[in-house]
């Protein structure tokens, strides 16, 4: 009896070793993402390998939510990892977390043109949100990738801001259902509906430009 005790307790004790050693890892990768942002003084605006889109919903008077999303990839794109953090508190002493994707799960995310596949993780796009205190939301963002043979990887940092997209803010209650994560669960007739929020809200930004 006290033998299978020893046997089930070294077992309990391996398991939470290796769940700490996996956990460690994933904190790792965290703060060498973050570390690169606090390092990086030149950033991208855009990128050739897909798109990236920062979109902002009103929570109430002092507090927004912004949503970046990326998706429609131009390659294939293993392994993915995304995080984009606030600049404003971007700091070395910073308590608060980065949204990120591919980072602190276990599953490994690949983008591939004109492909889903659920049970590969091939997912249409990703999107990450958090909250600010600002409408001028200043985002800088890192995403890393590796070739489907693993023998090449890349990574870009962009920066996006909330003032270069028309100066829009969104209330839109479709944008509020997207969480961090993938946006395979997000249905196209939605991102549909979103876009055309987008361009509604662009075209009455126009004509009350007009009209000051």
């Amino acid at each position: 009896m006290k033998k299978i005790i020893l046997i089930v307790l070294v077992l309990f004790l391996t398991a939470c070793s290796d769940d700490s050693n996996q956990n460690d890892a994933y904190f790792e990768t965290y703060n060498g993402l973050y570390k690169a942002l606090l390092d990086n003084e030149q950033y991208l605006t855009s990128s050739f390998y897909y798109d990236l889109t920062l979109e902002v919903s009103k929570l109430n008077d002092n507090q927004f939510r912004y949503y970046l999303i990326l998706d429609n990839p131009q390659v294939s794109m293993y392994d993915v990892q995304l995080m984009a953090c606030d600049t404003t508190k971007l700091t070395v002493d910073s308590d608060v977390m980065c949204p990120s994707v591919g980072v602190f799960e276990k599953e490994r995310y690949t983008l591939i043109p004109n492909q889903i596949n659920r049970e590969k993780n091939y997912v249409k796009g990703f999107s990450l949100s958090g909250i600010s205190e600002s409408s001028n939301i200043d985002i800088n963002v890192i995403i890393k990738w590796n070739s489907k043979d693993l023998t090449d990887s890349y990574q870009e940092m962009i920066n996006i801001n909330s003032t270069k997209l028309e100066k829009v803010v969104l209330t839109s209650n479709i944008l509020n259902k997207i969480d961090n994560g993938t946006l395979n669960d997000f249905e196209d007739e939605n991102l549909n509906q979103v876009e055309e929020e987008i361009n509604n809200s662009i075209s009455g930004s126009e004509e009350n430009q007009v009209n000051e």
